[in-house]
């Protein structure tokens, strides 16, 4: 049995345009799954795929649009994963998380599913359940599968959703009849959770092994954008395959039911199509399909509506979010702190009177690269729709200590930077280097003699032979939970009161720890800093229209 993966694509179904290594789009994928199925077939196997969520906030597919996701979602659905659940990005917001209630999870008759979310019925005036609490079926070649799907214990949805904690979700009698079950060959558990930190996926571990010591268990996470494989015991499996149509995430499973020794082989696939053709054994003449071919068209017709690629300056060089430090002219955190948030972000009203500008670092998704900056750029770099609101004349004896306190722990936890220290990851390759084809059932074991470029260097519970490609590390440089600018500030002394600014998603934390402060403000005392437009992705295009000049 093989499993292919592609989660946490974040809407990125254009492929990575300015990156030639993850440079297929979501028609190579599906092309690239209808060849493996057929092969698997061939070899009396069976594929399937899975999606642990996170297809939205991520590019201009699903941002630029009017209604967020509402030109993406139709093309991530062209394919549908045998199996898929929820990911938080599709929770944040009461409008979305409907929209993939009534539009999306439909689609999958079933598969779909997550068993600790339940959403508003605004008909039945009730909670109820977002989708399946699981699916069992019987595969082609009879080994029989009960899937379970789970969202990590996420604490940020919108008000029309419940997400329930993991641990108490698996001690309610549905979970116990499940238990119940003498029919199932392979426990198949697919979630939004990181499969080595966290408690989530450890518990239902447990929970399973408590009535089934020796049944084999593969699981499938997501959420953290690395890509990972542990081992809980020697029959049960863990895999995460990164984000942003970056990796394919590939596991092999034999001794199922065959009475063979039990065996499982991982593999990470970089997203381009040369990987693709290679694993397939094809060529240009034989890998693509007609769905695959329309799927890429589509792309291409939904990226020119929206303007895509519609230009606002030229970027000077590179600008890294983690690759080089936050105070290096070369990080794109130096290039906010520093250059835009002072220049741009001012209310007319207000210019002249101090202010310290604060946001979460997370709301920061992808590098900037040399040459244009495109609408595009602008949503890969932020994609929330986040604005600027502010506090006024705050005593700064207290506000020069908002920034040490949002970075102590608790504050900006959501959508933050601390979990992107769990990945290596290269953000400009230039060549996509000639790899040995294998076949498709060593793709756990063939080794490489190519030259070696920055990339993906992957260590997890199997060694360091699971990328496809072998990669030389890139420096990594953890980023504070927030990020801080100042602007108007006196060149001789401190200010006496300063405008507290700060993006939406932090108003809560920041008024928080005003309070700590001895400051005590609510959020009647929060207003407006800039206009309703004025996103922190349209300040970035602000700025490059008036500094970067191609």
């Amino acid at each position: 049995m093989h499993f292919s993966t592609a989660d946490g694509s974040h809407s990125w179904l254009a492929g990575h345009l300015l990156e030639p290594q993850y440079s297929a789009d979501w028609g190579d994928y599906a092309s690239f799954v209808h060849v493996m199925r057929n092969r698997s077939i061939e070899n009396d196997g069976v594929l399937l795929t899975v999606d642990t969520g996170d297809i939205e906030d991520g590019t201009g597919l699903s941002d630029a649009s009017k209604v967020v996701g509402s030109k993406s979602r139709p093309l991530f659905t062209r394919i549908l994963a045998d199996l898929a659940t929820v990911g938080n990005h599709e929770l944040y917001s009461a409008e979305t998380a409907r929209a993939i209630y009534e539009e999306v999870v439909p689609q999958y008759h079933g598969r779909y599913i997550v068993a600790n979310v339940k959403i508003l019925d605004e008909q039945q005036k009730a909670m109820v359940p977002f989708a399946n609490r699981s699916y069992y079926f019987v595969t082609e070649n009879n080994i029989r599968i009960l899937a379970l799907g789970f969202l990590y214990d996420f604490t940020g949805a919108a008000h029309n959703l419940e997400v329930q904690s993991v641990e108490s979700c698996i001690e309610e009698d549905w979970f116990r009849e499940e238990m119940q079950r003498r029919d199932v060959d392979l426990y198949l558990v697919i979630g939004h959770a990181s499969i080595r930190f966290g408690n989530e996926f450890r518990a239902i571990h447990q929970a399973i092994r408590g009535v089934h010591p020796g049944t084999p268990i593969q699981f499938f996470g997501g959420h953290t954008h690395t890509r990972d494989f542990r081992k809980y015991d020697h029959k049960s499996f863990a895999l995460e395959s990164g984000r942003y149509c970056e990796t394919v995430g590939w596991v092999s499973l034999d001794g199922i039911t065959n009475g063979k020794r039990y065996s499982v082989r991982r593999r990470y696939i970089d997203f381009n199509r040369f990987s693709f053709k290679n694993h397939s054994n094809t060529c240009d003449a034989t890998f693509d399909t007609p769905r695959g071919q329309s799927i890429s068209r589509e792309i291409c017709r939904t990226r020119k509506k929206l303007q895509l690629d519609t230009t606002f300056g030229c970027a000077p060089h590179d600008f890294y979010m983690n690759r080089q430090s936050a105070t290096d002219v070369n990080n794109v955190f130096h290039l906010l702190t520093e250059h835009v948030f002072p220049d741009m972000v001012i209310n007319p009203a207000r210019e002249n009177k101090s202010r310290m500008i604060f946001t979460n670092s997370g709301a920061i998704r992808f590098d900037i690269f040399k040459g244009p900056f495109t609408l595009d750029s602008s949503f890969m770099l932020c994609p929330f729709r986040s604005h600027f609101l502010y506090i006024r004349d705050v005593d700064y004896s207290k506000a020069k200590n908002v920034l040490r306190l949002l970075n102590f722990g608790r504050y900006a936890d959501s959508h933050s930077v601390k979990l992107r220290g769990l990945y290596q990851v290269a953000n400009s390759v230039n060549t996509v280097y000639a790899r040995k084809r294998i076949n498709i059932d060593q793709l756990a074991f063939t080794k490489r003699k190519e030259r070696i470029t920055p990339g993906h260097t992957t260590h997890d519970d199997y060694g360091q032979d699971g990328d496809d490609t072998m990669h030389s590390k890139v420096p990594f440089y953890p980023i504070t939970n927030c990020i801080q600018a100042l602007g108007s500030f006196p060149e001789s002394s401190d200010p006496v009161l300063v405008d507290v600014v700060f993006a939406d998603f932090v108003a809560g934390h920041v008024i928080d720890v005003l309070s700590l402060l001895g400051a005590s403000y609510t959020l009647s005392d929060v207003e407006p800093y800039l206009g309703s437009d004025d996103t922190l992705s349209s300040v970035m295009r602000n700025y490059t229209s008036k500094h970067w000049k191609c």
